[in-house]
C-alpha cells in the first residue's frame, strides 16, 4: 500500500462549481505536482499502471472544519483526475477502483492523505 500525503485539503464541491475551468486546471495541475513530489520521495513504491488494473483508493482529509458528505466526495474529482492523469489509477470508474473517503477533524494540520493499493 502507498499512502501520499498532500499538504492541502481538498474544495467543497461548491466551491469547485464557482471555479472557472482554468481554476479548476490549475487545481489538478498542482495536485499531480504535490503527487509526483510525493511518489518520488518515497522512491516510486507506486507503481504507474501501463493496463487496467483495480485499486482500492482511500482519501483522507484532515480538515479545520468538515463538509457535509456530498460536497467533501464531489469536491474530490480532481485529485481523483491527477491520480488517474498520473497512471496511479487506471481509470475513476467502479471498474478499476473502489473508492471510499472520510473527513477527520485537525484544526493544526490540515491536509489530505491519499491511500493506494492493488485488488488481487
Amino acid at each position: 500500500m502507498a499512502k501520499i500525503t498532500i499538504p492541502v485539503v481538498t474544495p467543497s464541491l461548491n466551491e469547485l462549481l464557482n471555479m472557472n475551468r482554468h481554476a479548476r486546471t490549475r487545481l489538478k495541475k498542482s495536485y499531480m505536482a504535490h503527487i509526483e513530489g510525493a511518489v518520488h520521495d518515497m522512491k516510486m513504491t507506486v507503481n504507474k499502471l501501463k493496463r487496467p488494473k483495480r485499486r482500492r483508493l482511500r482519501i483522507w482529509s484532515f480538515r479545520k472544519r468538515l463538509l457535509d458528505p456530498d460536497n467533501f466526495i464531489g469536491g474530490t474529482k480532481p485529485l481523483t483526475d491527477a491520480l488517474k492523469d498520473l497512471g496511479l489509477i487506471w481509470d475513476d470508474s467502479t471498474e478499476y477502483i473502489s473508492f471510499g473517503a472520510e473527513q477527520f477533524p485537525d484544526k493544526y494540520d490540515p491536509r489530505t492523505e491519499v491511500f493506494i493499493e492493488e485488488i488481487k
